[in-house]
């Protein structure tokens, strides 16, 4: 076999056994929505159907430390206990970085 084709058949048989073992697991990929801090009030209804298995939210770092060593997870908190009542998952997303650099989505050290 020449060293060109050797990239080939690994890939392949690494595509092969990757979606083998999918099909082996029978595994149906989980239907979640997907939601902002404050917003999963608002979805309740549509997170209560039977087909969706649960709900992303996206929380700023800003919002969980309003102030440099000062944590509020009331808003996770209160999202779980939601979730939960309703036999649902949450998926949690921290974001820490802003594209608008004068938003400022980190608090400061000082």
């Amino acid at each position: 076999m020449t060293k060109s084709l050797i990239p080939l058949v690994v890939t392949v048989a690494v595509a092969v056994s990757c979606s083998s073992a999918f099909a082996q697991s029978k595994k149906v990929p989980e239907k979640f929505l997907y939601a902002g801090s404050g917003e999963l009030e608002e979805l309740r209804p549509i997170l209560k159907r039977p087909g969706i298995d649960g709900i992303q939210v996206v929380y700023s770092w800003k919002a969980l430390e309003p102030a440099f060593n000062e944590y509020d997870f009331s808003a996770i908190e209160h999202d779980l206990a939601l979730t939960d009542s309703l036999g649902k998952k949450l998926f949690i997303q921290i974001q820490d970085s802003s594209s608008r650099l004068k938003r400022g989505a980190c608090p400061t050290t000082s």
